[in-house]
């Protein structure tokens, strides 16, 4: 199979996972991937090589996923293994912004989880800490009350793990919470 063939059959394996949270067992992997027998191995092979070969298209198909489970999977294969160059770049921080503000805390918890356990090599650092801050201090007020009335407990985990800074209205929400014994 030449170099085309295989790499498009790799942007379309991505997509395909991506999009419907599928992923086909019996197609070969391509490069140094080494996949295991089931489909989970498969996947984080597959979403940890594309974090590491094309960054952008990693980043491109997580923006249009409609799996939320398996864009916080790729967004954390991507965090961990693409190159700083790339996650330093102004508009890569605006695009993973606008995965991470649509997601709601329990969401935001997996992402961190996948992280913290190191499932793709590095920990939860700081740069995904202020990935998730900056998400959180950007919630309308609305947003926030929501939150904190429908997930209580995640959004408690969230506040202790990244410290968001609120004034005024939502850092009165967030001392109602802090303050309120949680079940």
């Amino acid at each position: 199979m030449d170099k085309y063939n295989r790499w498009h059959r790799w942007q379309e394996r991505l997509h395909n996972l991506l999009k419907s949270g599928n992923e086909v067992a019996y197609v070969p992997p391509v490069g140094d991937i080494d996949v295991g027998e089931n489909l989970a191995d498969n996947a984080i092979s597959l979403i940890s090589y594309a974090a590491c070969a094309d960054p952008q298209l990693l980043l491109n198909e997580t923006l249009t996923a409609a799996s939320h489970n398996i864009s916080m999977l790729a967004l954390a294969a991507l965090v961990a293994n693409a190159p700083d160059q790339f996650l330093n770049r102004i508009s890569t921080k605006e695009e993973i912004h606008e995965v991470l503000i649509h997601r709601d805390p329990d969401q935001l918890l997996e992402f961190i989880e996948y992280l913290k356990n190191r499932v793709f090599g590095k920990g939860f650092g700081s740069r995904p800490q202020k990935m998730v801050r900056r998400t959180m201090e950007h919630w309308s007020l609305q947003t926030l009350q929501r939150y904190a009335s429908v997930y209580p407990k995640s959004l408690y985990a969230l506040l202790r793990l990244v410290h968001p800074r609120y004034k005024n209205s939502k850092g009165q929400v967030v001392q109602k919470l802090l303050n309120s014994p949680i079940q």
